[in-house]
């Protein structure tokens, strides 16, 4: 089972920011991130299949510390989101997280990884 797991105090709400994204060599990306509609959400895509996006089910408005945690197991291939130690009903599409990240990657915290426009977390991370 691969696990991320911190905690988030945001200072807005109403907007798509970024906790954390990747992007490989091979086309390979992955961002965790909190959505305009304030809900926690992980975007994955592997070269040139199609993305792998799941949901949670909390709109999270308030400026309080949030602890959220995404578990993924290897074997089944299933995805869990935990927002405050409580799952999450989590929707979205099937498909594995596994990447390799063998090659040269680009790590971002705090922001996604679109140069061209990125978006950033405005908030606390611990």
């Amino acid at each position: 089972v691969l696990t991320a797991s911190f905690w988030f105090k945001r200072d807005t709400s109403g907007s798509k920011e970024f906790f954390f994204s990747a992007y490989s060599a091979e086309n390979q990306r992955i961002s965790f991130l909190i959505g305009s509609d304030n809900k926690l959400k992980v975007e994955a895509k592997t070269g040139v299949t199609t993305p792998i996006n799941i949901a949670g089910s909390t709109a999270i408005t308030d400026s309080n510390w949030h602890h959220v945690l995404l578990s993924f197991d290897v074997a089944t291939g299933r995805k869990q989101i935990y927002l405050d130690d409580v799952a999450e009903s989590v929707s979205g599409t099937t498909g594995n997280f596994l990447m390799d990240w063998s090659t040269t990657g680009t790590y971002y915290v705090a922001r996604s990884i679109y140069s061209f426009v990125p978006v950033y977390y405005y908030g606390a991370l611990s």
